[in-house]
């Protein structure tokens, strides 16, 4: 794919979710009036919830369901970028959609009773976090299988900080249950300040953490997978699964990134003189037999 492909999908996808915003922006105010007034209560109110629970989230897993496999070709930072960005986007829109539900409508008086607004709307708010947060757990552990290049087993999980985003998955439902259950004022109060503080830092923690902590050198490729964590100082060049760029595999300079023919790269290659026909290990060393 190049670079044009590249960002005319992503031109596509960001502007169809900026539309499916609008409308569940839409669907939210019409959610929102219907829990106050039943009778204006659309013919199809679930099927709007639930395609407000899950919009974002599928088309943002759903691209790295299509390209995980061109993971082995493609440079990761061309699939983890824009997956970062549609995640951001879907956790913004829980933000707004969470303001939303929890913000008072004025009747035709100018009042309103925020004590019953707010008892009617947390429940609803409470099974969108549950049913939302359960089903991104599902599809991110659904997902998380191996693929391999060169004899190097990559994960999922690994390539992209999964389990940080689980964890905030599973408090999230915890502050859920405690808003649906809560007997009293200032448990369901605190549960909803919670969960919007929620939403912020995982927002927060997504690019920062994410980044400056598990991938430093911002190549796409986190924790122990990356065997070459100075990619940034070939930024213009392209990265594999390893999360190294020819440059580096290249350590002498000579063009020849395998200079015994061994199989295995200069830069991996613990015995660099190894005879042609000898059997080697994932170090280059030859197998005693």
């Amino acid at each position: 794919m190049d670079n044009w492909e590249f960002l005319t999908i992503t031109f596509v996808l960001i502007t169809g979710i900026g539309i499916s915003r609008l409308l569940i922006s839409f669907g939210t105010m019409v959610e929102a009036r219907a829990i106050l007034r039943p009778e204006k209560r659309p013919k199809f109110h679930w099927l709007l919830l639930t395609w407000m629970f899950v919009t974002v989230d599928v088309i943002a897993l759903s691209w790295l369901m299509f390209y995980k496999w061109n993971l082995l070709y493609e440079d990761p930072r061309t699939v983890l970028s824009p997956l970062t960005t549609l995640l951001l986007l879907g956790l913004a829109s829980s933000f707004y959609i969470i303001m939303e539900l929890l913000s008072p409508e004025l009747s035709e008086e100018g009042d309103i009773d925020m004590k019953k607004h707010f008892w009617a709307v947390r429940k609803h708010l409470a099974i969108w976090i549950i049913t939302s947060r359960l089903f991104m757990i599902f599809f991110y552990l659904s997902i998380s299988n191996d693929i391999s290049q060169a004899g190097f087993s990559l994960q999922i999980a690994d390539t992209y900080p999964v389990m940080r985003f689980l964890m905030f998955n599973f408090i999230w439902i915890g502050l859920a249950g405690a808003l649906y259950f809560g007997r009293t004022n200032f448990v369901q109060s605190v549960a909803a300040s919670l969960s919007l503080v929620m939403v912020i830092g995982m927002m927060f923690a997504l690019p920062v953490f994410s980044q400056s902590l598990d991938d430093p050198d911002f190549d796409g490729v986190y924790f122990d997978a990356d065997l070459c964590p100075g990619s940034d100082q070939y930024f213009w060049e392209k990265v594999d699964v390893n999360g190294c760029s020819f440059s580096q595999y290249d350590v002498d300079g000579d063009g020849d990134i395998d200079n015994d023919d061994d199989g295995v790269f200069d830069l991996l290659d613990r015995c660099s003189e190894t005879d042609v026909s000898a059997s080697v290990d994932e170090q280059g060393c030859p197998i005693e037999e």
